[in-house]
């Protein structure tokens, strides 16, 4: 009876998210650092990740923005594997693209400020209880807008710098799976 109970109340004292790290993005993925579970939804036709921590008052909202789908990019590796040379006119184009999108971004953000961010061009705004990171896959795949609201300038700032400084590209860890 003893294990049964042990069995039984285990799984409820256990932590629901021992690691912090959660993954965002359909096309290219990435781990950000949030205290609270993402939860996915669409809105207009616009991908959302979103999360509410009650006990820090701070509520996180990632957008995504996709400029290719699944089936661009199976089309841009067939075709380079075909014709096998590689151009610097489309990397030039990515980078065009990148460009004006985060001019864009600032157009709409006048407090912003364009950045370097872990190799990313990137724009930073900062409205005191809301701080913004927008940026773009370095392949242009999508875009995204990371917002993170609070009560309080500290706990805002505290919480950004630590959750901007957890991103990173997910890659697949050959090491686990053998």
């Amino acid at each position: 009876m003893k294990h049964l109970l042990f069995i039984l109340i285990m799984p409820i004292l256990s932590f629901g998210q021992p690691n912090n790290l959660q993954t965002f993005g359909t096309v290219s993925h990435f781990l950000i650092s949030c205290p609270c579970k993402l939860l996915k939804y669409y809105d207009s036709g616009q991908l959302y990740y979103f999360c509410k921590d009650e006990s820090l008052q701070i509520t996180y909202t990632i957008k995504e923005i996709k400029h290719k789908d699944g089936l661009d990019l199976i089309l841009h590796a067939l075709d380079q594997n075909i014709y096998s040379q590689k151009t610097t006119n489309s990397d030039s184009l990515i980078v065009e693209n990148q460009s004006n999108m985060i001019t864009e971004y600032l157009t709409e953000n006048p407090k912003g400020v364009k950045t370097n961010f872990a190799n990313y061009n990137a724009a930073f705004v900062d409205n005191r209880l809301e701080k913004k990171l927008f940026f773009s896959d370095h392949e242009f795949i999508a875009s995204y807008e990371i917002i993170i609201k609070a009560q309080d300038v500290d706990v805002v700032t505290q919480q950004f710098n630590h959750s901007i400084n957890s991103i990173r590209k997910k890659t697949l860890d050959f090491k686990k799976i053998f």
